[in-house]
């Protein structure tokens, strides 16, 4: 019988109550590089600097654009394939295991790793990540009311996943109980959660050896090219070893991609890079990661803009909008060029929109997916509405001229679509471009009034929290806690994009007095 989930909550609570986070400071900091150097990595030019708000690396000396800033060898990933067998079987259930997320199966190997302390080859590196991450899984239902981010399908949709996560956690402690990872070792759930946490905010994805590039593709292309080759067919040709050679290769290539699929690096994996993830988060970074052709070592690039003499490096290997770096790193950038605001643009125009589109149209967007999915998940960036939803909003609200219009094929605008796209026009391409003076007003008024109902649904307006933040700049930890800090720039942000979108598509100069 399944034991009551208060009962659960309670004995974990206990047990968070007797336990303590990993007890590891920063004084091994200092021996990463050394060990990275040791082992094989290549970060030329760099130095750890701890001394700054955020800590991270340091360019020594200049560093021109698009360079290779750490090569990190691909033994030293701590990292997770899509239906790996178990690698830890004595310590966790097999079926534990595979019932179990790649974030989490991560944790579980980070947490085996931490266990053996000086004996594990990542100790160093353990020993250097920090001992907490104030992630959302630790917010109390009041200070995530701070957010303010629970008025619409989405933004409730957000919450959920926070609450997800912590019964995520909490199940996942529950059936490792009776596992060696907790008899044997003493594992407590704060350091599974530390473990966990660790996983979500630096953890990225590249590319797994699994493709036609990898050891066991290579032989059984190489074996199948050499049966194919000694077929009678070829027997008949006189070939000198030149072609001969050549002959292999391309039969390589060919039963590779057969064996195997057409990505040469196969899935993605989820992987911990030591020193890569101690390069702090910047949207702004147009720094990339890079497997090696034949997957032997993970490259860090910087952006084109390289770095100068005593600069610290930045970088969004994996970019996220201010939700992802809230939920799973406990930070945000109040100017992120990765950030957006989600809403459910149809929602609205059926239930709320004064003026109602034409029946028919409304049924057609639900049988083009599309259609459907621009409106329902609607995306609204510092840029504004994505085109795709403009587009769908403006074939919800056409005339019937302009609907004929749609439908009759162009051959000189649809080429054009064609050759500056790159790809075959759909059927919203026509209503890519602005229409009637009545139509794109229907439009306007539909966003700038959803983002209105939005704004006015909140505790406090923009400039409220905007005085908010200035008088805590001015008073400093005195005024508020560092969480309280963190919801008034997530409010910030994603206010601001509502208060631009209204600026946007206001067709009465009405935005002005509801900032």
């Amino acid at each position: 019988m399944r034991t009551p989930y208060f009962l659960l909550t309670f004995v974990l609570f206990c047990i968070r109550r007797a336990s303590t986070a990993p007890a590891r400071g920063h004084s091994e900091v200092e021996d990463l590089l050394t060990w990275g150097e040791q082992s094989g990595v290549q970060c030329n030019n760099l130095k750890y600097d701890r001394s700054r708000e955020v800590p991270g690396l340091l360019a020594t000396s200049g560093i021109l654009g698009n360079s290779v800033i750490v090569s990190l060898p691909r033994r030293l990933a701590l990292s997770v394939s899509a239906g790996q067998p178990c690698p830890i079987p004595h310590l966790v259930p097999v079926q534990l295991w595979s019932s179990t997320n790649k974030h989490l199966q991560l944790a579980l190997l980070l947490l085996d790793e931490f266990k053996k302390g000086t004996a594990s080859k990542w100790h160093p590196y353990i020993a250097a990540l920090p001992t907490s991450c104030d992630t959302l899984v630790h917010w109390s239902e009041e200070e995530l009311e701070e957010l303010q981010y629970s008025t619409t399908e989405h933004e409730q949709h957000f919450l959920q996943k926070v609450k997800h996560q912590v019964d995520e956690l909490q199940d996942l402690y529950w059936r490792l109980q009776s596992s060696a990872l907790v008899t044997q070792h003493n594992t407590t759930y704060d350091e599974l959660v530390w473990a966990s946490d660790i996983v979500r905010s630096r953890a990225l994805a590249i590319a797994s050896p699994g493709g036609w590039l990898s050891r066991n593709s290579i032989t059984a292309a190489a074996f199948a090219g050499q049966v194919l080759l000694r077929l009678p067919f070829f027997g008949q040709f006189q070939l000198t070893p030149q072609i001969s050679g050549m002959c292999r290769m391309v039969m390589f290539v060919c039963v590779g991609s057969v064996l195997a699929g057409a990505n040469p690096q196969g899935s993605m994996d989820v992987a911990l890079l030591p020193i890569i993830d101690s390069i702090p988060y910047n949207s702004s970074s147009q720094g990339h990661l890079q497997v090696s052709r034949f997957g032997g070592s993970v490259e860090a690039f910087l952006g084109p803009g390289g770095a100068t003499a005593g600069e610290q490096v930045t970088a969004a290997f994996a970019p996220a909008r201010n939700e992802e770096l809230l939920q799973h790193r406990g930070l945000v950038e109040t100017d992120n060029i990765h950030d957006f605001y989600m809403a459910n643009v149809l929602e609205f125009v059926k239930q709320t929109a004064v003026d109602q589109p034409n029946e028919e149209q409304l049924q057609e967007v639900d049988k083009r997916p599309a259609l459907l999915k621009a409106l329902t998940e609607a995306r609204l960036t510092g840029h504004g509405w994505q085109p795709a939803t403009l587009q769908a909003l403006r074939f919800l609200y056409a005339s019937e001229e302009e609907l004929q219009a749609a439908n009759t094929v162009k051959p000189i605008r649809w080429m054009t679509q064609l050759v500056q796209q790159g790809q075959l026009p759909t059927f919203g391409y026509y209503f890519a471009q602005p229409q009637s003076y009545h139509t794109e007003t229907r439009v306007d008024q539909v966003l700038f009034s959803l983002c209105r109902e939005i704004a006015q649904s909140k505790p406090t307006s923009l400039s409220d929290d905007s005085a908010a933040f200035t008088k805590q700049q001015q008073l400093g930890s005195i005024s508020c806690t560092a969480r309280q800090k963190l919801a008034l720039q997530f409010r910030q942000a994603y206010k601001g994009l509502l208060h631009r979108c209204m600026l946007q598509h206001d067709v009465g100069g009405t935005t002005a007095g509801l900032a």
